[in-house]
């Protein structure tokens, strides 16, 4: 019921997996856009699909055999993806070197979906390979149970990492669109920022946890009596309570008008 893969040779053209381990390694650790996670994912859940396909492989396993020839064809798909990925990433990459305008937007949301199709359907194989890997555990050889509960670990860790890929893309691409905007507007934009941050003070709490806000910066937000504490990503604002209520009441009319909202999702 063995058996062993002669596909070797069907890998010439793709160099991560014409690669040994330990040069992939160094090109997963190397200063360069890829490969990155997305391969890393790919071939997690090859490698978890391999472990499934060998733990079906022995003549305990009668009765496996669709769930191995199954693994093996998952394998396959997987590992060519890892390259796939990051083919992809370059044409995203391609797509933002290009100059501002509609067919750069258009080749930019194109690469995007590309790049994010990739770590999809490695994300929709890992599940599979998941739940393939657990059934063998219950019910496959008890001697190789610990193989077949790492290919379900291996395989969950690849698609747990995928979804965050996928949300980090589309925020990527939409970066370094603003910031080329922030770029192109030139010196009197620049200046403002400095204004704005000549006034910032680095704060040192004490030992219950307080901080004291300067008076030239109270007297800048209009902190008189009442003020709000506001949670916005990854810091806290602190507002005027009258101004704050103003300012959420305009927020929550853009939001319930559908705007605003994007730029964040």
């Amino acid at each position: 019921m063995g058996r062993r893969s002669d596909s070797s040779s069907d890998h010439r053209d793709d160099p991560y997996l014409s690669a040994s381990v330990a040069q992939l390694l160094d090109d997963l650790a190397a200063r360069t856009p890829a490969p990155g996670g997305g391969a890393a994912a790919a071939l997690t859940c090859a490698m978890a699909a391999a472990l499934v396909e060998m733990a079906t492989s022995f003549a305990s396993a009668q009765g496996l055999e669709a769930v191995r020839d199954r693994a093996h064809v998952i394998r396959e798909q997987a590992s060519g993806l890892a390259y796939a990925d990051g083919r992809a990433y370059g044409v995203v990459l391609e797509a933002l070197r290009m100059e501002k305008g509609e067919e750069r937007t258009a080749c930019l949301d194109e690469a995007v979906s590309g790049a994010i199709a990739v770590p999809m359907l490695v994300l929709e194989l890992a599940s599979e390979v998941a739940t393939l890997a657990a059934n063998v555990a219950e019910t496959g050889n008890r001697n190789l149970e610990g193989d077949a509960l790492a290919g379900s670990l291996l395989a969950e860790a690849a698609a747990f990492s995928l979804p965050a890929r996928e949300h980090y893309e589309r925020s990527q691409a939409r970066a370094a669109d603003k910031l080329g905007d922030a770029r192109e507007r030139g010196s009197r934009e620049r200046q403002a920022a400095r204004s704005f941050f000549a006034g910032a003070v680095e704060f040192t709490p004490d030992k219950q946890g307080r901080v004291a806000v300067p008076q030239q910066l109270r007297e800048y937000a209009h902190l008189d009596r009442e003020v709000v504490v506001a949670g916005s990503f990854d810091h806290l604002e602190i507002w005027d309570s009258q101004m704050f209520a103003e300012r959420d009441a305009q927020g929550i009319a853009s939001i319930l008008e559908g705007e605003g909202i994007n730029d964040f999702l």
